[in-house]
């Protein structure tokens, strides 16, 4: 298993540090039972409050843009296996690309991320 420093040293050296800290981690502690966004959704959203209620919608969109992150760069490596090992691309894979990164920028425009 890679420490921390190592996984967070792969992604800078291909240009994303900041992935890194955005998606890759957060993403991971959700993978390992953090329920901290789960929790803030569920206190938030009952209370009645606008801004509170703000809060969590906003949890709800940041969850689902980093999935739309991870798949965007799933898809990424996709590609770039094809690339490296000579292989056609599946058919459709480039609009994928598109399509996961438009998708992801719809989510981001209310909160202007």
């Amino acid at each position: 298993m890679y420490h921390e420093s190592r996984r967070a040293g792969r992604f800078e050296q291909i240009g994303e540090a900041i992935a890194y800290r955005t998606a890759y981690a957060r993403l991971s502690s959700q993978a390992h039972a953090d329920a901290e966004d789960t929790l803030n959704y569920i206190f938030w959203s009952n209370r009645g409050e606008a801004d509170l209620l703000q809060m969590a919608e906003e949890t709800v969109a940041f969850t689902q843009y980093l999935m739309g992150y991870s798949t965007y760069f799933y898809l990424l490596a996709a590609k770039s296996f094809c690339d490296v090992f000579a292989l056609k691309a599946p058919a459709g894979l480039d609009a994928a690309v598109a399509e996961t990164f438009h998708g992801m920028q719809e989510i981001a425009a209310p909160w202007k991320w």
